[in-house]
């Protein structure tokens, strides 16, 4: 009997955290650029270039909402992945 292969947009609960990124951005809008392309870049590095698209927009998002909504003066917002 075949079986399908595991859907790599689900982790697999046995793998361990074996890579992880964090950055501070200035909260300007050309921050939003990079943070969404720095989060892009990792995960296709990381061997996931199928999700690279969606974690683009999911960063991109959030990273406009922190910028937006929650913008504290002198205070940088991180992106972690």
């Amino acid at each position: 009997m075949a079986f399908a292969p595991q859907d790599p947009r689900i982790p697999d609960p046995n793998d361990p955290v074996v890579q992880d990124g964090r950055v501070d951005y200035v909260p300007t809008p050309i921050s939003v650029t990079r943070a969404r392309q720095h989060a892009a870049r990792l995960i296709a590095e990381w061997g996931h270039p199928a999700l690279a698209d969606d974690t683009a927009l999911i960063v991109s998002e959030l990273a406009t909402n922190a910028l937006r909504h929650g913008h504290v003066p002198g205070r940088l917002f991180r992106v972690e992945l």
